[in-house]
């Protein structure tokens, strides 16, 4: 099963009508979203008529039936320590929210959708960059 997972930025730029994920979202027999990436986007909108309007889109791609809500738990935190422990081991550290993002793409088997570089500092992580 082809599983996606996109970081926070890609969520937004997709609702924003940015379509360069469009055919890895589109053939992605699952896609997953984290904890930190709701939280992210919940906390980036405002109360605004435009953030409510993307915050309307940002619940039906939730409720869309290829999307699942995955939780952190104890094997996504050890993941997360693993990833943590060796980012501080090179000296290249990345945002710790960016961290629980991949620590869920490992223990879920998906690869990480970004347009954020720094997720190549992360052996073994499948990731699709693409340019911003």
């Amino acid at each position: 099963m082809r599983s996606v997972l996109p970081d926070t930025s890609v969520i937004i730029d997709f609702l924003d009508g940015d379509r360069t994920f469009e055919k890895e979202l589109s053939t992605a027999e699952r896609i997953i979203v984290t904890p930190s990436v709701i939280a992210e986007f919940m906390a980036g909108i405002s109360s605004a008529k435009r953030d409510r309007a993307k915050q309307s889109a940002f619940d039906a791609l939730i409720d869309n039936p290829s999307v699942e809500v995955v939780v952190h738990d104890h094997e996504t935190a050890n993941y997360y320590a693993s990833i943590y422990r060796y980012l501080k081991g090179h000296g290249a550290m990345i945002p710790l929210g960016d961290i629980w993002i991949a620590a869920s793409a490992m223990q879920h088997g998906a690869t990480i959708l970004t347009k954020d570089h720094h997720y190549s500092s992360i052996p073994v992580l499948p990731i699709i960059l693409k340019q911003k």
